[in-house]
């Protein structure tokens, strides 16, 4: 009777592990970063029934923002310099090659020794989430010297937990920039003339989408104007999770390209790699209030945008990943 009781004891203490091991597969993606699909979540994916799917998790990997946890920014209200109308998701990353922290997440190789180039992948599983409601915007500027940084509270040690604020300072410069441009007017009108077209690396913006990774701006003289206004909607940047036999391929990875070249020059009808050396500034942020990486070639120090706006709110699965690949 004692063997058999052992017995039974056992075989309820597996019972227990089992079902606790099922239990955290059907955890949110925020917890595990990865989806085994059943009946019930089945229909989000294309994958089907008992297939994983998985993005990088942001608490893991400080290169790797949440979509859904972007700050979001008021209306602009006449006669003020705020220049957002669509209460948009919104950070701005400073991206420097100097400790692999910008590393991609699928180990292929990142860090200070050489050059790196700047791009952005995007990662998604749910489907139901990738909507044309709703659109997303990433550009990369160089600095400009100009106005005085203010840093917003740094969400993890190291540059890629930092983040301006785009609401005053140098911050707001950007912000400018990336949502209208030159112009001082929001709305169709988004353009950059003169020396604002060598600060810009289009990333996804100026007509790029999942099936148009090439997209480039005209600029085929020295007074060319460059269009920044046409970005996609989720359905159009994000790719989910695409069925079959092998591993689920539910990322797209942005190049960052610029017109302009080592020198900051304007270097018309040549788009370029945005081509990042290892970083010589200040070896560590926090940086305090008024101080930022000096750097204005672009080459060591890339101000990367990114913003979503739209009727339909990101799921958590949604995330972008900043690479110096």
């Amino acid at each position: 009777m004692k063997h058999q009781n052992s017995a039974g004891r056992t075989k309820r203490i597996w019972i227990v592990v089992a079902v606790l091991s099922a239990l955290v597969l059907l955890f949110p993606i925020g917890f595990t970063t990865a989806y085994l699909t059943d009946k019930v979540t089945a229909s989000k994916t294309s994958g089907g029934t008992g297939r994983w799917c998985s993005v990088p998790n942001p608490k893991q990997h400080p290169n790797v923002y949440r979509l859904k946890e972007f700050p979001r920014y008021s209306d602009a209200k006449e006669g003020t310099e705020n220049p957002f109308s669509a209460n948009p998701g919104f950070i701005i990353v400073p991206v420097v090659n100097t400790n692999g922290e910008f590393a991609p997440t699928d180990g292929s190789g990142a860090g200070t020794a050489g050059s790196r180039d700047l791009s952005v992948r995007l990662w998604s599983c749910d489907a139901t989430s990738q909507s044309t409601n709703s659109s997303i915007k990433v550009t990369g500027w160089r600095a400009t010297g100009s106005a005085t940084p203010y840093w917003l509270s740094e969400k993890s040690a190291g540059f890629a937990g930092q983040r301006l604020d785009p609401t005053r300072g140098f911050g707001l410069e950007l912000a400018k920039l990336h949502v209208r441009g030159t112009s001082r007017l929001t709305g169709w009108l988004q353009h950059l003339t003169g020396s604002d077209r060598q600060l810009y690396t289009w990333i996804l913006s100026s007509n790029r989408t999942k099936t148009d990774l090439s997209a480039d701006p005209d600029c085929l003289t020295h007074l060319c104007v460059i269009n920044i206004k046409e970005v996609p909607s989720f359905q159009q940047a994000f790719k989910n999770d695409t069925g079959g036999a092998g591993a689920p391929s539910n990322s797209v990875e942005y190049s960052g390209q610029s017109y302009w070249n080592d020198s900051g020059d304007l270097s018309p009808n040549n788009p370029r790699n945005v081509r990042m050396t290892s970083y010589s500034g200040a070896r560590r942020p926090p940086f305090a209030q008024g101080q930022r990486p000096t750097s204005t070639d672009g080459r060591q120090v890339q101000w990367v945008v990114m913003e979503w706006w739209g009727s339909t709110a990101p799921s958590d699965d949604m995330v972008a990943e900043v690479v110096l690949r």
